[in-house]
């Protein structure tokens, strides 16, 4: 379902689907968009654990996530995708709820009267 070139042409090589479809699961828990995702990706430990990534090593830019998103729903898969995940997430116990990423920015506030 995915198209994918030989290689003969050259360019970077794909990225690994079972990442690439974590990244869109962290995408849909903390509703991110492509953007956000790709500067999330770089800038959380805890989302480049999950994706198996190290802080040195390429991520998937917001185009790249895009490109993969759009391949799949060509494909009308990704809703049988997160179907079968959310089943194996349940019947091992979890239960997926959303996620909010908070800007913890200090802020000099006027002092009160």
């Amino acid at each position: 379902m995915l198209k994918r070139s030989d290689g003969a042409r050259g360019g970077r090589p794909p990225y690994d689907p079972v990442m690439m479809f974590k990244a869109l699961f962290l995408q849909a828990l903390y509703n991110l968009s492509d953007d956000q995702a790709e500067f999330q990706i770089g800038d959380w430990l805890s989302f480049l654990q999950f994706l198996g990534l190290t802080p040195n090593a390429p991520s998937p830019d917001a185009r790249t996530i895009w490109l993969f998103r759009e391949h799949l729903v060509q494909a009308r898969a990704i809703e049988k995708l997160f179907a079968l995940f959310d089943a194996r997430l349940k019947a091992s116990g979890y239960l997926p709820k959303g996620g909010q990423i908070i800007d913890a920015t200090v802020i000099a506030a006027p002092p009160a009267p």
